[in-house]
Order: structure tokens, then C-alpha cells, then sequence
């Protein structure tokens, strides 16, 4: 059965802490990239996990 907001059921919800500067900061920086905030932080995450050695990414297992 899909969620409420119509997402799949395997995905997860995760919540952040931020200050409202840093909050300010991802909304200006996802509306340059033209996507929503969630999308945006999404894949910058991803794109600095991507960076790091893959080694750090198993140990880290």
C-alpha cells in the first residue's frame, strides 16, 4: 500500500537539524538548480558519498 503522500512504500523519510541560516542557504540553492529542497540535498548527499574512497564505504558497513 503506497504512503499518504503517494511515495512508495520501501522509501524512508529522514529528518534534519539545521539553523535557519543553513536552511536558507539550501533553499536558495535549490531554487538556483531549479529543484525542491529535498531533491537537492538528496543529491549532494549522494554525490559526497560518491566521492569518498570506496574503502571508507565498506569499513563503514
Amino acid at each position: 500500500m503506497a504512503e499518504r503522500n503517494g511515495a512508495s512504500p520501501d522509501w524512508v523519510r529522514i529528518t534534519l537539524r539545521m539553523t535557519p541560516q543553513q536552511r536558507d542557504l539550501l533553499r536558495r540553492a535549490a531554487d538556483v538548480a531549479g529543484m525542491p529542497v529535498s531533491a537537492f540535498v538528496l543529491r549532494s548527499a549522494c554525490q559526497a558519498a560518491e566521492q569518498l574512497p570506496i574503502e571508507q564505504l565498506i569499513e563503514g558497513a
